[in-house]
């Protein structure tokens, strides 16, 4: 790549980089981690206007046309090699408009947050343009009793929270098996002891990646220099939500609601909807010129508040605000 660079100058766009690197030395993974760790991001100069994650748009947009610029670059590679081009003075072509050779306009959704993460873990090992808990910061405070930067060892039981970046277990002494994992809520790590008791009952909840709220007694570490915990609760972020959350708001405008609104809005609901009706109540705001207000679904339309509910509310056109909304 870079005696490309300085024999030929800076790469124009992910066509023009598939082109002219070898394929047989940068292969389809090899171009996968790169986009997938940010490396390609200078190659979309140009981001639309009102586009909040540039990052998002530029690697969703390499995404989108990485198969096409390495099918064209090896179609033009074998004409190289079967003497085409000298016979027609010309390779095959992608057709510039005003926003380059990039195609998939139309079908390209922005990565989201975690989805980027994902992709950098994948390829690096690590988060580079953000972390994990940054898409949770807003309403973790009300789930944990502090960072645990700030945890110091007592005789009172508190809440911690973080992304489980660790995980091993080890057999007790009495045949069980306990639990450590190492939390990481971006202002430092702790290790959380979960024994083989309460082990048994939440190791499902508990994996690599995976957003998590601890309670139990704080003590020194005295390996790290900082805190380690022995947990006797652990939840998952869904039941977290579900324990602190009054509802789940969802806000509309009366005058834009269309027929059939209801039933799409049952359809998102559905699959989210827990069998034991211990979910999160579901309140929606009705707002228009003359008045406004709430209409609160009947406990049989409780749901899980999970990420992907969230995500799908948000990008209905018809919802102006969604919102958990606490006491």
């Amino acid at each position: 790549l870079v005696a490309s660079r300085q024999q030929d100058g800076p790469f124009k766009d992910l066509y023009d980089f598939c082109e002219r690197v070898d394929g047989r030395k940068v292969n389809r993974r090899a171009i996968d981690a790169l986009v997938g760790s940010g490396a390609l991001d200078q190659l979309v100069e140009t981001v639309p206007p009102g586009i909040e994650d540039a990052i998002g748009y530029r690697r969703a947009l390499l995404m989108a046309n990485q198969d096409d610029a390495i099918g064209l670059a090896e179609q033009k590679a074998r004409n190289e090699d079967s003497g085409l081009t000298d016979l027609f003075g010309s390779e095959v072509l992608v057709s510039e408009t005003t926003q380059g050779r990039y195609n998939h306009f139309d079908t390209l959704k922005c990565l989201s947050f975690k989805e980027r993460l994902a992709r950098e873990k994948e390829s690096l090992g690590l988060y580079l343009t953000g972390h994990l808990i940054d898409d949770y910061r807003e309403e973790f405070h009300r789930y944990v009793d502090g960072t645990i930067a700030r945890l110091r060892s007592g005789n009172q039981e508190v809440r911690a929270g973080g992304v489980v970046v660790n995980f091993r277990t080890m057999k007790s002494k009495r045949g069980g098996t306990n639990a450590f994992l190492t939390l990481d809520d971006k202002s430092g790590r702790m290790e959380v002891r979960v024994f083989s008791e309460l082990y048994d009952q939440v190791r499902e909840k508990i994996e690599k990646d995976k957003v998590v709220v601890v309670k139990g007694s704080i003590e020194p570490d005295e390996f790290t220099g900082g805190v380690m915990m022995t947990a006797t609760e652990v939840l998952t972020l869904i039941e977290a939500r579900i324990r602190a959350a009054t509802n789940l708001k969802l806000e509309l405008n009366s005058r834009q609601l269309c027929e059939g609104f209801v039933e799409e809005l049952a359809t998102i609901l559905q699959p989210f909807r827990p069998r034991d009706c211990l979910g999160c109540p579901v309140a929606v705001k009705v707002v228009n010129e003359a008045s406004q207000g709430d209409v609160i679904l009947g406990d049989e339309w409780r749901v899980l508040p999970h990420d992907d509910l969230l995500q799908h509310l948000k990008e209905h056109q018809l919802i102006r605000d969604v919102h958990l909304q606490y006491a």
